[in-house]
């Protein structure tokens, strides 16, 4: 388990930061060749909203020591980053003994896709980073998966802990662009549920009880909803619907 930063430690110098990003590069092509080798499925499916909860994870989003303004904005920062986060993992399915990586589900935090500058733990120092912060959603799937029993396949501990967070009770996962990953599996059906509310992130897993149906659920589509109709049978609904059109526009043509 990580040790708190102890005084005397070396600050996060120039030195040490091209020292990382070096690293970093050789770290990130050797995942990315295992991962064209071995890929894994990016999920998409949404899943039926009635299974129950199994497990659930909650933590705020805003620490007592946001009182400077670097501090703040950095903080900021990180709920923007978990808002985008959470977009590519609520409602997903991961199917019975698939699975699940957080990178492979949220992609790289980058700025041309809306990541912001956070906070981010690194090697010890607490930095500003573009797309830092996203740890605490990655924490909050570990701690759910550790209570729902799942399988950890690839889990990191940060290197520093940080009071108040999952950090103390050894129940986190630090993740890196795209080689520090967070990776479980499940043996039944397994939807995730990630929110941001006013001041808190909540996830939590829903699976179906042994025997249960397990098709992810469909929006109703309502009568003479013509979109939702083609969607869900196409063929002669859907020729009904343009004939209802047609009839529709002879019926103005006639008044005129």
């Amino acid at each position: 388990m990580s040790h708190p930063k102890r005084d005397g430690e070396r600050e996060h110098t120039a030195a040490r930061v091209v020292s990382f990003a070096a690293r970093a590069w050789v770290f990130r092509l050797a995942r990315g060749m295992h991962n064209a080798a071995a890929p894994l499925r990016r999920l998409i499916t949404r899943g039926n909203a009635d299974w129950p909860e199994i497990a659930r994870s909650s933590a705020p989003l805003y620490s007592a020591d946001g009182e400077s303004p670097h501090e703040r904005l950095w903080q900021l920062g990180k709920v923007e980053n978990l808002r985008r986060a959470v977009r590519h993992l609520h409602g997903i399915v991961l199917p019975a003994g698939a699975t699940f990586s957080f990178w492979r589900q949220v992609g790289p935090p980058w700025r041309l896709r809306g990541f912001v500058v956070g906070r981010e733990l690194r090697e010890g120092c607490l930095i500003p980073s573009v797309g830092g912060g996203l740890c605490q959603l990655s924490n909050a799937l570990y701690d759910c998966a550790l209570k729902a029993g799942a399988e950890i396949l690839e889990r990191h501990r940060h290197t520093r802990v940080i009071a108040g967070s999952l950090t103390e009770l050894d129940r986190d996962a630090t993740v890196f662009w795209n080689y520090v990953d967070l990776r479980f599996r499940f043996a039944q059906p397994l939807r995730i549920s990630a929110r941001l509310t006013r001041d808190q992130l909540v996830v939590s897993f829903h699976s179906p009880a042994p025997g249960a149906n397990t098709q992810p659920s469909h929006r109703h589509a309502r009568a003479g909803d013509c979109g939702n109709l083609r969607h869900l049978r196409r063929g002669s609904l859907s020729a009904s619907c343009g004939t209802r059109r047609r009839l529709a526009g002879m019926h103005r043509c006639a008044r005129r």
